[in-house]
């Protein structure tokens, strides 16, 4: 997993762990030395990856108002049927 991500920080950890269980407190000191946290103010990577950036919701906005547009009449016809039966 290391080979496949590796900057990945709680790999490192879990590897840096596994040497030190095993007696190897050389290797797990190693491997922590090459570990770099983020720094105060910076967002992390898996932060920064969950985001959507303003110009993708713009798009995806001038796809979906069309969309909404279009279905709002038969929004309104199935809302008012929905407060004709006493039902909220």
């Amino acid at each position: 997993a290391r080979a496949r991500f590796p900057s990945d920080e709680k790999l490192t950890i879990l590897q840096a762990m596994l040497a030190d269980l095993e007696g190897d407190g050389d290797t797990a000191r190693g491997t922590l030395d090459h570990l770099s946290f983020a720094r105060a103010g910076e967002p992390s990577p898996r932060l920064v990856y969950a985001q959507v950036s303003l110009a993708q919701i713009a798009e995806l906005s001038k796809t979906l108002e069309p969309q909404v547009a279009a279905r709002a009449p038969a929004f309104a016809v199935a809302w008012r049927q929905v407060l004709g039966k006493g039902k909220r």
